[in-house]
């Protein structure tokens, strides 16, 4: 589980790294949001797929029999390399009655336990990120839920009525209570309007549920779901939290660009964003364009018409594509290439800790790796037992 949480973690910095160098505001806002669900999927996937490689076909181990990540390398770091010594340590572990579990102990299986600040700092900390991923976890789920419930009493408690957008089943919800213009997609497509709109022209009408209708179509919904409960691996990352702004920026984006082109002008839709988000008529509404910096941003991308998706030519989108595929593979390879490393780095804590363990309980420095590799194979076989029970 550390070698997976650690990996997902480096997968999504580069992927985000990758994004901010070389797509961000580069290319459309649909090509753009891809590039960011692409680079989340293969953030959650990729490193599943290293984790279930590994299980599969596991480095070279001192201890095959008991198939614990006990490499050569890791019993190294806790051998002394001085001959003499190792000699030393083997004539005590010989002396001692029970010594190990071993009818022969050799003495290429001696190991030292040596002290390591780090390693002791990442035991006793490891415990409590465990505790805080469970605590989000618990909490975006009560928060999932309460959100499905609150869908569920607007649908149960609007006026509804039914209309059709593209040839598409619409259901249009009229809340008692003023809300904003809104849409979802749960088993049926519905849009949240309310009375008050009807101040506004037909085009302008259209143009807002065009609007509404794109998020739909992009299935928005269902991602707002997923990059919520994502939130539970990715509680503490930087670069989650920087995404999930993103995908928000980029739907409205594209939402806004099928609205304007449904409108057929985009400085009327322009006008119309200012009027309808600052909830004030204009000039008042200039004023909350400078105060509101997604609002700034949307209407500057309605006004760089280059970067609208049906505007790109089709050599700009075949290089996207491209672009987009590179950093897909770069990410991947990078997983696999850096799996192994934190691989072995979890091993060697494991292993520090099993020591630890031994020398906090009986002041024990020097071990067995053989019975110390079958120590912590028991205790993983009981911990999955107590799982599975």
């Amino acid at each position: 589980m550390l070698s997976y949480l650690l990996l997902s973690y480096i997968t999504l910095l580069i992927g985000t790294a990758l994004y901010l160098l070389l797509i961000r505001r580069r290319f459309s806002a649909l090509l753009c949001k891809r590039a960011v669900l692409m680079l989340l999927a293969i953030s959650v996937v990729m490193p599943l797929y290293c984790v279930y490689q590994y299980r599969i076909n596991p480095e070279p181990q001192v201890i095959v029999q008991h198939q614990i990540a006990l490499t050569n390398d890791i019993c190294n770091e806790y051998c002394f390399a001085d001959p003499a010594s190792v000699d030393s340590c083997w004539s005590l572990a010989i002396s001692q009655a029970q010594f190990c579990h071993c009818a022969h102990i050799e003495k290429k299986n001696i190991i030292v336990y040596h002290n390591n600040n780090w390693y002791s700092f990442l035991s006793k900390q490891e415990n409590t990120f465990a505790s805080l991923i469970i605590g989000a976890g618990v909490l975006l789920v009560v928060s999932f839920t309460l959100q499905i419930i609150w869908l569920l009493y607007i649908i149960a408690t609007s006026k509804q009525e039914t209309l059709y957008i593209a040839g598409k089943k619409i259901i249009l919800l009229r809340p008692r209570k003023k809300m904003p213009i809104g849409s979802f997609y749960l088993w049926n497509k519905y849009m949240i309007w309310q009375d008050s709109k009807q101040e506004l022209n037909a085009q302008e009408r259209e143009a807002i549920l065009m609007h509404e209708y794109s998020h739909i179509c992009q299935k928005d919904t269902w991602i707002k779901m997923f990059i919520h409960l994502a939130q539970v691996l990715w509680c503490v990352h930087p670069a989650y939290y920087f995404l999930r702004r993103e995908l928000l920026r980029l739907s409205e984006h594209i939402a806004d660009e099928v609205a304007a082109l449904h409108l057929g002008n985009v400085r009327q839709y322009a006008y119309l964003l200012l009027k309808m988000e600052s909830r004030e008529p204009l000039p008042a509404a200039l004023s909350a364009f400078s105060n509101n910096s997604l609002l700034h941003e949307r209407i500057q991308y309605l006004l760089n018409p280059q970067l609208h998706h049906h505007r790109l030519p089709t050599a700009t989108r075949y290089w996207s594509s491209i672009v987009i595929a590179a950093i897909a593979i770069v990410m991947s390879f990078t997983s696999q290439r850096i799996f192994p490393y934190i691989t072995q780095q979890t091993d060697r804590l494991q292993v520090y800790e099993a020591l630890h363990r031994e020398y906090e309980t009986c002041g024990k420095t020097i071990f067995c790796a053989h019975c110390l590799a079958k120590s912590i194979y028991d205790k993983d076989i009981a911990d999955k037992s107590v799982i599975v029970e």
